[in-house]
């Protein structure tokens, strides 16, 4: 497999500048992902490594080598669309056999390729149907099948679980990490869904307005957000944020709770973040009281929202509680899980254990 790298890479539409100056090192046989809300340019990167667009300025390089002037067959890459491609009227034999003609394969490796990728996506069943006469679902199955038995060097993913039912999509998601990780395949893979792509990739890049706003492993980003968008973004619940103003004693949110710092700072105005999972039922030290607004029990944990300042804020506590609303609950949460940024929403300190020590309460 081989190493993708892209230089300043830049893409503008006129004016207007999709992708501003970006880098990013995926390396040969990593599972990379890209994350981000729709229009944040995703797909648009994919495209342009397999030389469907051309980029403004920059370069893309697969194993150092640059692959701006090649053409896309050239650059041994595979691209998975969030629609499938597959000849509506060949039968998924057809349509698998298909993908393999143009590559000088013999027949017995082209079978064999074939039989490997019906084995791993279960598809003996459907060989014979036609592609029409499929459900979305299935379809989505052969074309990434279809795609995998390409071998390619480096396979660019974009959401190839979209139309796939949550099982399926658990299943095949576990099956294709699997091999993955056997065979060392280079994947990038884009998806909307924070959760899969902390499960699937070695490192992850977030994107948004076609920049990046961080990269690095998973559980990095998710406990060391940079910004306050990677740390609202990132979570199923994404992490509490309310403003804090210094004072004498320490951030003050505008309610009256106090938060007194290790850290001595000259800014004025700050952002206060928590995740939703830190914050505890109080034992015996007590953060913060927290009136309750919403109460929402789910089984095996219970949510429960309350105002922090001017900010709704999320606790998610295990178990079943017995609560209701407007009752006043005591909460803690641990120092080191208290994370402080600057009024751009930029994090203040690499390790937010140092940012706080304790919290004055205030009933």
């Amino acid at each position: 497999m081989k190493s993708l790298q892209l230089q300043h890479v830049r893409k503008k539409y006129g004016d207007r500048e999709v992708i501003s100056e970006l880098d990013m090192m995926v390396e040969a046989g990593e599972c990379f992902a890209i994350v981000g809300p729709s229009g944040c340019g995703k797909s648009l990167l994919l495209r342009m490594i397999a030389g469907m667009e051309s980029p403004t300025s920059g370069t893309i390089r697969i194993d150092g080598v640059a692959t701006n002037r090649l053409k896309p067959k050239e650059r041994e890459v595979a691209l998975l669309s969030q629609q499938d491609t597959l000849y509506r009227f060949l039968t998924v034999e057809q349509n698998m056999a298909w993908a393999l003609r143009g590559r000088g394969l013999t027949r017995s490796v082209r079978q064999d390729r074939c039989r490997q990728m019906v084995n791993l996506f279960e598809l003996s069943d459907l060989m014979k149907r036609k592609a029409y006469e499929l459900s979305g679902g299935e379809r989505q199955r052969i074309a990434l099948a279809q795609a995998l038995s390409t071998e390619s060097q480096i396979y660019l993913l974009d959401e190839p679980f979209s139309n796939l039912d949550v099982k399926l999509r658990t299943e095949l998601r576990a099956k294709l990490r699997q091999w993955q990780q056997h065979f060392g395949l280079t994947f990038l893979y884009v998806t909307q869904d924070q959760s899969e792509a902390m499960l699937m990739a070695d490192r992850m890049m977030i994107m948004n307005n076609g920049r990046a706003q961080q990269i690095g492993k998973p559980l990095d980003l998710y406990n060391k957000p940079a910004n306050t968008f990677v740390a609202s973004f990132l979570g199923t619940h994404p992490m509490n944020l309310t403003p804090v103003t210094r004072s004498d004693k320490g951030w003050s949110v505008n309610d009256g709770r106090l938060f007194r710092p290790l850290l001595v700072t000259e800014i004025e105005q700050a952002i206060l973040g928590v995740r939703p999972e830190h914050i505890l039922p109080a034992g015996a030290d007590v953060t913060f009281y927290a009136e309750l607004k919403r109460i929402e029990v789910l089984g095996a944990e219970t949510m429960l929202t309350f105002h922090l300042g001017d900010a709704e804020w999320i606790a998610k506590w295990a178990g079943q509680w017995p609560l209701a609303i407007g009752e006043k609950v005591a909460c803690y949460v641990a120092p080191r899980h208290m994370t402080l940024f600057d009024e751009n929403g930029n994090c203040l300190e690499a390790r937010p254990s140092k940012l706080f020590e304790t919290l004055e309460i205030r009933r």
